[in-house]
């Protein structure tokens, strides 16, 4: 930091963990030129000379190919921080394991019925059909059948290495369509979105709504392909 603030006289040196860069140039009404440099670029030991460089020329013609190495080691290096702290967070998930599917989709399904659906009849619950064993483009994780009044869940949510809060979400998610269902709202002939405003505030009441999200975000690619991802230990599970 010394040294670069010795390479920029006339500069104001400002370290911030910025969102949208690691290193900005702007023009401060009371002091000047400030460069915006984010703490993971002081790490190289050739930050002084490509952010000097590029502040001298007021950031004109881009970044050189030093800075833009710089740039890339420290994405690089920030990219492999966060994935080994989503990894370290997804271990410590509850996962199935090797809990026998069928009662375990049961066990889950009168559990999210009797915590908060238990006003209205429950409904049969089942793991749908199995889906191709290539890698998928996209998958549905549930499904609410309206006519028979029933859930299917796809079985790519029965691999033990699947945490139990996100199929928990699953059916807490399909279970507000049964609500739906059974609650009908509408005027003059109208029928309600599926997803309404009232089902995304039944939806997001679920405790385990955020972690689900955080964990599908890390899984969706092991998901589509139906393998393990890396993180997962065979240790952990629902009994």
């Amino acid at each position: 930091m010394a040294a670069l603030r010795a390479t920029l006289p006339g500069f104001t040196i400002e370290i911030r963990r910025t969102r949208r860069s690691l290193l900005g140039l702007r023009r401060h009404p009371s002091i000047g030129l400030v460069v915006r440099v984010h703490p993971e670029l002081l790490i190289d030991a050739d930050c002084t000379v490509s952010i000097s460089e590029w502040a001298r020329r007021r950031g004109r013609g881009g970044p050189g190919a030093a800075l833009r190495d710089l740039l890339q080691r420290a994405s690089a290096r920030m990219a492999a921080s966060a994935a080994e702290g989503a990894a370290a967070w997804a271990r410590g998930i509850r996962t199935h394991g090797e809990a026998d599917a069928g009662p375990l989709l049961q066990t889950l399904a009168q559990r999210i019925h009797g915590a908060w659906f238990s006003d209205l009849p429950p409904v049969p619950v089942s793991w749908g059909r199995n889906p191709p064993r290539r890698r998928l483009t996209h998958l549905r994780f549930g499904c609410y059948r309206r006519p028979q009044r029933r859930i299917e869940v796809t079985p790519r949510l029965a691999l033990p290495w699947v945490a139990t809060a996100f199929l928990e979400h699953v059916l807490h998610h399909e279970y507000c369509h049964h609500r739906q269902a059974m609650q009908p709202i509408g005027r003059f002939g109208r029928r309600e979105g599926v997803h309404s405003p009232r089902f995304r505030l039944w939806e997001r009441s679920f405790p385990g709504f955020a972690e689900a999200h955080r964990w599908e975000s890390l899984a969706l690619p092991w998901l589509l392909d139906g393998t393990p991802p890396p993180w997962y230990r065979p240790q952990r599970s629902l009994a």
